[in-house]
């Protein structure tokens, strides 16, 4: 199922944003992607759930199998109107043949840049041309480097021996993956953030009147479980309209969109502002229960959800649309699932964190009523905070590709 969610979920996003020519119609494109993503979770969650606990687990399961056998049928009837890019090598084979010649050519002395030539490809011709690769990261230009230009010393220091397999192109590449690592390392923290803040609730919810209206004896009750469902459902609501009224308005004010590095900013400032939320209400909570024990309604948790809703809907469609302008052409497909990928060890980072608080510190107990869950989310909202600190930093030091 890992498999089949790795190839379909985030190749449609590649596929569906190479259908468009201009990066604000490719992220456009993102935001209702992400729509779908969220609605189809609210449907599973709600929708499948109820129907696995009132008509059983083989009903639900079968009920998956069809809908994912129609969505195939529509998307292969799609297949003919689609615009298909063209198959080319493995991507990641040249990426790697650079660090390998690099290293092969470092004891080359540090003159050599501006006496040799460079290969490059060009409408599928090679041909030698001076060409000066971008700053930084010079150590991988050897691995481009051909041979001397005429008239320049071969004292042996600016020698280039042989012809590379790695082209302008493909050293570029790698530079360009490497100077977006430490964006995406920002992305780890939030993921860690999140996962841990949804474990957390659940267990706020556990302890409070789930009665979907207050003080109510009978009625519905909402699972614990489903209590992350307002995040979906914030960030689900919030696309359009970010999308149809506050970006054009950004637009208007500001003379251009907002990029997808302003609005994985906002999406990580409003993350630590929804944690320190979570961080009150959680005081709050403790603080009534020393003089009533009554639970408080689980509604007092909603709010904060609300702000985690909004701030996702502005950070992960901008990781993802960033990802993909800024990614070599060749890894669209791999720019378009590092969100997921960071999503992924997020949560593995998240039970190491709560295996953490539990051995360091008095904070975590059986009992949520003895735990100081607010104590953790004040740590998780200083984290977020760093973190946000850092992808500052981070974003006024890089230099897009386009």
């Amino acid at each position: 199922m890992a498999a089949g969610i790795g190839g379909t979920r985030f190749n449609l996003a590649t596929l569906g944003a190479n259908q468009f020519d201009g990066p604000r119609d490719q992220g456009t494109f993102f935001n209702w992607y992400f729509v779908a993503l969220y609605v189809s979770a609210i449907m599973g969650q709600v929708g499948i759930v109820y129907i696995q606990d009132n008509s059983g687990w083989n009903c639900g399961f079968g009920l998956c199998a069809i809908v994912v056998v129609i969505c195939l049928f529509a998307f292969l009837q799609g297949r003919r109107y689609y615009r298909h890019t063209d198959l080319k090598e493995n991507p990641f084979v040249g990426l790697v043949n650079v660090v390998v010649l690099a290293v092969q050519r470092r004891k080359m002395g540090e003159s050599y840049d501006d006496q040799c030539y460079y290969y490059e490809l060009e409408d599928g011709d090679t041909k030698l041309a001076p060409r000066s690769l971008t700053p930084g990261f010079r150590f991988l230009n050897r691995a481009a480097l051909v041979e001397p230009k005429a008239g320049a010393p071969t004292d042996g220091s600016t020698s280039c021996p042989g012809r590379p397999p790695c082209t302008v192109d493909q050293v570029e590449d790698l530079k360009s993956l490497l100077r977006l690592l430490p964006l995406v390392a920002a992305a780890l923290p939030v993921s860690t953030i999140i996962s841990t803040h949804s474990t957390l609730t659940t267990l706020q919810a556990l302890a409070a009147d789930r009665h979907l209206l207050p003080s109510a004896a009978a009625g519905p009750l909402l699972p614990a479980g489903s209590v992350t469902v307002f995040v979906l459902t914030t960030a689900a609501l919030s696309l359009p309209l970010l999308d149809r009224a506050a970006f054009p308005a950004w637009r208007a004010i500001a003379r251009h969109p907002p990029s997808p590095l302003q609005r994985i900013a906002v999406g990580h400032a409003l993350n630590a502002v929804a944690i320190a939320g979570s961080a009150l209400v959680e005081w709050s909570r403790l603080r009534a229960l020393r003089s009533d024990p009554e639970p408080i309604w689980v509604m007092w948790l909603v709010p904060p959800l609300v702000l985690l809703g909004l701030g996702e809907a502005f950070h992960f469609p901008g990781q993802v649309a960033l990802y993909y302008q800024e990614f070599p052409e060749t890894l669209k497909s791999t720019a378009t699932a590092m969100f997921a990928f960071a999503s992924g060890i997020g949560f593995y980072l998240s039970s190491g964190l709560i295996a953490l608080v539990q051995r360091m510190t008095g904070w975590l107990q059986d009992d949520v009523n003895e735990s100081r869950l607010d104590n953790v989310y004040w740590m998780l909202a200083g984290v977020g905070l760093i973190n946000f600190v850092y992808f500052l930093v981070c974003a006024s030091l890089y230099k897009q590709r386009s």
